[in-house]
């Protein structure tokens, strides 16, 4: 992935088998990357083109564009004139009709759409039903590999394409936002609520609603409502059925939830027989993980129950700041900020980095930490590039999904790292993160939530049940 810094450089991070890690040098004012190569847009127009790029995809053609956007295999871009050029492997794309646009939209598969000067749409490429958009004028537009969606000028919304999972059925209404997923859809109302439709096997269109407090998720998610009571859904719904009372923080494993009551007592809720007592007494942070639960008392003394086949549960002496679980193994933050793991290491899970640190999280067979400085620090088995963080960006808060992980920046916005959800090749880009202030946010699976600024619950990426291999 890859992002501009604030003085107009480019960074990019994570899996560089191709050199799409390695962005050429000088300023830029758009960038578009997919999984093994990018493409960026100087201060002067001109476009330029890194990594998994043969003879289609660089030199990019000459001449200057008013932007760029691109799937994951081509890039187009509306030139001054409103005319689009399409350059790379996609046969399918590349060749855009003679029509002058003011904006172009491409999604992960290989057709492309554009909002003309009269603000109808014209669309190209390889599904023949995305290229027969309807009538009318549109202000915004979102496309998925099989279907789109447009935002009408009126505020309805209207989509188009494949409909196997009724993602074609979008509610009625004004909205403001579209979003477009694999087989659903979501759209942000104008009074602030969500509504989406579509595919709807893993609980991903059932909104929350109103106002959200707290966030935890991994196979399912959980979050505290205005009332401070949970509401969870998603996969394996059976586990996710919780307690009617109030909680004051929240947190989500492969089978538990748990959440930490106002007077600072835990219960918990699964879809397995219990798996250890929960002790009693007050705790200050809970952590769920594969089969154990870690809590962390005031006193800084850390409590695990649950599974211990691999240690696990077995706390090394002393005191902590923090706690965090995962599949087979927990970590902690000693009172001198240094990391220690325990329980199962085979890869590389225990080798915790050196430094002091403030936060951390772990989520199947790795872990990553937060710095004192900011920065982040990861370890444990580095799938396509989790344990490879952005180390040009400062973070407040960290999140770590089963091969995927993000952290919330000191401005507000969210950065993620890892193995795209949605692609069982490709490494994961910021382009699906809703461009929000957040306040908190959770990644498990492979989804991430985020709470923003307004309290709203935005969701991106797709929940899926983690391998146990």
């Amino acid at each position: 992935m890859c992002g501009i810094r604030a003085d107009d450089t480019l960074e990019c991070w994570g899996h560089n088998d191709a050199g799409q890690a390695i962005p050429p040098a000088g300023t830029f004012v758009k960038v578009d990357g997919a999984a093994r190569h990018g493409c960026a847009l100087r201060p002067d127009g001109t476009p330029t083109c890194w990594g998994d790029v043969n003879d289609q995809l660089y030199p990019p053609p000459s001449g200057t564009f008013a932007s760029i956007d691109g799937g994951e295999r081509f890039t187009c871009g509306p030139r001054a004139a409103g005319t689009v050029e399409c350059w790379g492997e996609d046969v399918h794309a590349r060749h855009p009709p003679s029509t002058t646009f003011q904006s172009i939209h491409a999604g992960r598969g290989a057709n492309v759409c554009g909002i003309k000067p009269d603000q109808t749409l014209e669309c190209w490429g390889l599904v023949p039903a995305i290229n027969a958009p309807p009538t009318g004028t549109f202000q915004s537009l979102t496309l998925s590999p099989y279907y789109a969606c447009g935002l009408r000028t009126d505020g309805t919304i209207a989509c188009w394409g494949d409909n196997a999972q009724n993602q074609l059925n979008a509610p009625s209404g004004a909205f403001t936002n579209i979003e477009a997923g694999y087989m659903s859809a979501c759209g942000l109302r104008t009074n602030g609520l969500i509504a989406c439709w579509g595919e709807d096997y893993l609980g991903e269109a059932i909104p929350p609603d109103g106002v959200v407090k707290n966030v935890a998720a991994y196979t399912h998610v959980c979050y505290l409502n205005a009332n401070s009571k949970p509401v969870c859904s998603g996969l394996d719904i059976a586990r996710a059925v919780p307690p009617d009372e109030e909680f004051e923080s929240l947190s989500s494993g492969w089978h538990t939830t748990c959440g930490i009551r106002r007077d600072g007592t835990v219960n918990c809720w699964s879809d397995l027989p219990a798996s250890g007592v929960i002790p009693p007494g007050a705790f200050e942070e809970v952590a769920v993980g594969f089969g154990q639960t870690c809590g962390l008392r005031a006193t800084g003394a850390i409590e695990c129950w649950g599974a211990n086949a691999s240690g696990e549960s077995n706390v090394p002496s002393g005191n902590y700041t923090a706690v965090a679980a995962a599949y087979n193994f927990s970590c902690g933050i000693r009172t001198d900020r240094t990391l220690v793991c325990w329980g199962e290491g085979i890869y590389g899970q225990l080798n915790v980095p050196p430094g002091e640190f403030t936060a951390i999280d772990a989520a199947y067979r790795h872990a990553c930490a937060l710095g004192t400085n900011g920065t982040v620090a990861c370890w444990g088995t580095g799938y396509r590039g989790v344990t490879t963080p952005p180390l040009a960006t400062t973070f407040s808060s960290i999140t770590v999904g089963e091969d995927h992980a993000c952290g919330l920046t000191t401005q507000g916005t969210v950065e993620c790292w890892g193995a795209d959800p949605l692609d069982p090749f490709g490494y994961i880009t910021n382009d699906d993160i809703p461009n929000e202030t957040f306040t908190s946010i959770s990644a498990g699976g492979g989804g991430t939530w985020g709470i923003t600024d307004r309290g709203e619950l935005l969701c991106w990426g797709y929940i899926v049940r983690p391998s146990q291999d």
